[in-house]
């Protein structure tokens, strides 16, 4: 296989990730438990006891989980394409891989952040009962 051939199929292969990333993107939100952005936000604007803020705590948690799954599988993808590339040509199809994954590892965090501060809600309420 020449050179030219590695790097069209190398291509082709990027685009077809980053089509599926795309694609589970939406569906992301759909597998989250039990609530829906929509009643995520009425839940944030009327929550007042502890077991609302346990609910959205559980729900940024597992948004967390999801968000750390897919910037693993992100960097998973990036290091092999770095070493589908030769030495002196090297391939610029890492970077999508690496933004992603940096992208989602964001993500994940600002949505453990927002578990903690439900949790903390969440405690803050019980003692004022």
């Amino acid at each position: 296989m020449n050179v030219w051939q590695r790097q069209i199929r190398l291509i082709v292969h990027s685009i077809l990730t980053i089509a599926l990333i795309t694609i589970s993107i939406p569906g992301m939100a759909q597998t989250s438990p039990v609530l829906s952005k929509k009643d995520v936000n009425a839940l944030l604007k009327s929550a007042t006891t502890a077991q609302d803020h346990q609910e959205l705590a559980t729900y940024y948690r597992e948004q967390a989980r999801h968000l750390t799954a897919e910037s693993q599988r992100s960097t998973k993808q990036a290091e092999f394409m770095d070493t589908q590339s030769k030495r002196g040509a090297p391939c610029t199809c890492v970077a999508p891989y690496r933004y992603l994954s940096n992208e989602y590892d964001k993500e994940a965090k600002q949505a453990e952040a927002n578990a903690a501060q439900q949790e903390q809600l969440s405690q803050e309420s019980d003692k004022i009962k």
